[in-house]
């Protein structure tokens, strides 16, 4: 995906003939043209930060905001166990080992990075990590 294009300035003259002082120094006003290109792979962080903003959406009152969502691959149930900061995420009707579920959880708190760990077994925070984020790409 493309996210921003800068392009080197032109001078235009009307007839095609020079006039005066219609020239551009050379040294003098010149950039390069840039293309810069971001990812198109959302990070965990980003992902994790758009699944509380949906909690935050169905917020009612003071109360902790939950999720569900149906996709192709799997439902989806986020629930919120602190105000913004854990949630416990829950993925059913799918293949995940010898179940049809799986429960993860997730922190995420101001200039750390995000935890996720599952609540069923020991699988390494990297392995869930990279599990949430293929699920949590489809809301």
């Amino acid at each position: 995906m493309i996210s921003k294009i800068n392009f080197t300035p032109s001078v235009s003259t009307p007839n095609c003939r020079m006039q005066k002082n219609a020239y551009m120094p050379l040294n003098k006003g010149l950039q390069a043209d840039t293309v810069s290109f971001s990812s198109k792979e959302n990070t965990v962080e980003k992902l994790v930060t758009k699944a509380f903003g949906k909690l935050a959406q169905n917020r009612r009152g003071e109360q902790l905001g939950t999720y569900m969502a149906k996709t192709d691959k799997v439902n989806i149930f986020l629930q919120e166990t602190k105000f913004g900061k854990e949630a416990k995420l829950t993925l059913t009707n799918g293949i995940f080992g010898n179940k049809s579920y799986v429960n993860f959880n997730i922190k995420r708190s101001t200039g750390k990075p995000v935890e996720i760990a599952s609540l069923d077994e020991e699988m390494p925070s990297n392995e869930a990590k990279k599990f949430v984020q293929t699920y949590l790409c489809d809301i």
